[in-house]
Formats: C-alpha cells, structure tokens, sequence
C-alpha cells in the first residue's frame, strides 16, 4: 500500500466490512424487538391465565 492511498483489494475488503456491520447491527435491533414484543405477549397471557391454575 502506497502512503495515503488505498488500493482496490482495501477498498473492497473495507466494504465488506461495513457491510457485514450493517447487516449485524440490523439483525440485533430485529432480534431486540421480537424479544421486547415476546416479553410484552408474555406478560399480557400470564396476566390472563393467572388464575386458572
């Protein structure tokens, strides 16, 4: 690598990265939000069926 100069294989390799990362960072959030709607269905169900047993 040249100073101050990427060459294309930086580039691509930075772009995969980054996009690796995204995909990451958008799976998390999507698993962060099924588990808080999951906690919520939870709640709402054992509040319903608490005196059944």
């Amino acid at each position: 690598m040249t100073a101050g100069h990427f060459s294309g294989v930086a580039w691509i390799t930075a772009f995969v990265i980054a996009s690796f990362m995204a995909f990451l960072a958008h799976a998390l959030s999507r698993l962060h939000e099924r588990t808080t709607r999951l906690t919520a269905e939870s709640t709402v169900l054992r509040e319903q069926t608490e005196g059944l047993v």
